[in-house]
């Protein structure tokens, strides 16, 4: 099990029209600057926020309680103009803890829970440097969509959820049946889109730390490369 919260802008389209025509500068900013205290509030808890849209956020949430939830939505009521409503919900594949909370749109949870697996992904395009030698910075980003599209299609069909992080990163949190069929993955991009990936996998209790064991799986990854050996893994796993 694990457990997943949906954070988005309270009653944000109605909010954004009292700031005239000339806002847009001024919503990048609300939007950059309320994503680094979510993420800073969440990750000091163990938690690690992904951004779903600039206006919300799907948090992998796994041992936070309701009076953690309940601090953060304070903190961002008094340092923002906006608010955030939250809904949390947990399930045994990553898309079904995220359509619980969709449904059941509630923060009322009993207890913190230690005993759940999260599993995360972190997922890199190896040697992207080589292409932007080639290939604008516009084509660049033409491709990471595309790619990124796939992913989420792919992954989602076995619960999972995929997330961009920017330059050419990506992360799922995986079901065990995503986790199972990441080669399949890569090898599907490999042929459709002539692009080798690199794939890190994390285990722990809470989002944070399968990210950074994640991280670290994908960096032991380019640790072997560099080190001139001839059998260089695609996928990298470590578990606490």
């Amino acid at each position: 099990m694990m457990q997943v919260t949906v954070a988005n802008i309270r009653g944000y389209g109605p909010w954004t029209l009292t700031l005239g025509h000339d806002r847009e500068h001024h919503l990048q900013m609300l939007q950059a600057s309320l994503y680094k205290k979510v993420q800073q509030l969440f990750s000091a808890r163990g938690a690690l926020v992904f951004p779903n849209r600039y206006d919300e956020y799907i948090i992998a949430s796994s041992g936070m309680g309701a009076a953690d939830h309940s601090d953060i939505l304070n903190i961002i009521s008094e340092e923002f103009q906006v608010g955030l409503d939250m809904y949390t919900g947990r399930g045994d594949t990553p898309q079904k803890a995220e359509q619980t909370a969709h449904i059941h749109h509630s923060i009322n949870i009993a207890e913190r829970h230690t005993d759940d697996a999260v599993t995360v992904m972190h997922i890199d395009v190896d040697n992207l440097t080589s292409r932007t030698q080639l290939v604008s910075p516009y084509g660049i980003s033409q491709t990471i969509l595309r790619l990124h599209l796939m992913m989420s299609e792919y992954f989602l069909e076995r619960e999972s959820l995929s997330f961009f992080m920017g330059g050419d990163n990506f992360m799922v949190l995986a079901s065990d049946q995503g986790r199972k069929d990441s080669q399949g993955f890569l090898d599907s991009i490999q042929q459709k889109m002539e692009i080798n990936l690199n794939c890190g996998v994390g285990v722990a209790s809470t989002g944070r730390e399968a990210v950074r064991l994640a991280t670290k799986s994908l960096d032991t990854i380019r640790e072997i490369r560099e080190s001139g050996s001839e059998q260089i893994p695609r996928i990298y796993e470590t578990d606490c």
